[in-house]
Order: C-alpha cells, then sequence, then structure tokens
C-alpha cells in the first residue's frame, strides 16, 4: 500500500473541498453536503475557519445556489401568475417596476385633528389605537429617531 504524501493528502482535501462545494451549491444544505462528500460537519468547519480560499469559494457556492432558487420561484411565481392569480401578478410588476410600489411618508393623519397632542388622545382612546401607538413607538425606538 503506497505511503501517503502531504501533496497526496492535500490533494484528497482539494477533491473533497470541491465535492462538498459542487453539492451545497446544489442543495444548499451544509449536513446533505458533508454527507454527499464523505466529510464531518466539524470538517467543514475547520476548513471554513482556517482557509481563507474555501471560505470564499463557500460563500460563492452559497450565492450561487441562492441565484438558482431566486431564479426558480420567480420562473414559478411568473408561471402561477399568468396562470390567474392576480396577486402574485401584482407583486411581480410591483418587484420589476417599482412605480407601482405603495408609497408612506411616514406620516399618520387623524381627520379633525388640530395637533399631535390631541391626535394622540384619540388613538389612546381605542385599542386598535394604543397598539398603533406601541408599534409606532418601537419602530421610532429601533430608528434612533
Amino acid at each position: 500500500m503506497p505511503k501517503e504524501t502531504a501533496h497526496s493528502s492535500q490533494s484528497s482535501t482539494q477533491k473533497a473541498q470541491a465535492r462538498f462545494l459542487s453539492a451545497f451549491s446544489s442543495y444548499g444544505i451544509v449536513s446533505k453536503a458533508c454527507q454527499w462528500a464523505d466529510i464531518s460537519r466539524r470538517t467543514f468547519y475547520n476548513w471554513k475557519d482556517a482557509d481563507e480560499e474555501f471560505c470564499k469559494a463557500f460563500e460563492y457556492s452559497r450565492r450561487e445556489y441562492e441565484d438558482s432558487i431566486e431564479e426558480r420561484l420567480q420562473a414559478e411565481c411568473d408561471k402561477r401568475a399568468f396562470a390567474g392569480s392576480d396577486v402574485l401578478l401584482m407583486f411581480r410588476l410591483k418587484k420589476l417596476n417599482p412605480s407601482y410600489r405603495e408609497r408612506w411618508s411616514g406620516e399618520i393623519k387623524v381627520k379633525n385633528v388640530d395637533n399631535e397632542a390631541e391626535m394622540h388622545a384619540k388613538l389612546a382612546a381605542t385599542a386598535e389605537g394604543r397598539e398603533l401607538i406601541r408599534r409606532m413607538s418601537a419602530i421610532m425606538e429601533e430608528g434612533g429617531e
């Protein structure tokens, strides 16, 4: 039996990495790609942590997988939209042409209200209004405004 050299070990690793990346590009699932490449998940994470080139190749494979899924989903969405789904047709049109999207100015207008304090009081008078105030406050806090 031939003795394994550093070169043959490296070649074996590269082959396993190539099998993993090919499988990941197809499946998008680390555990499935590991099974296909006949490696452990730990081996994958070791490669990812220690090998910058492998890490870059993995990110490229991940984007390849995401792009292929997006293409298939868009094709299926188009097929269903043209087969009679008005909702899907509307969403595809909005994605393709931003002029069909709703616009929100960030302002809430309440009829017959002259100032912010009066608006707050009217909103706080109902459960729906209180929930709206709570949600808007959370959004404002997250946005740092």
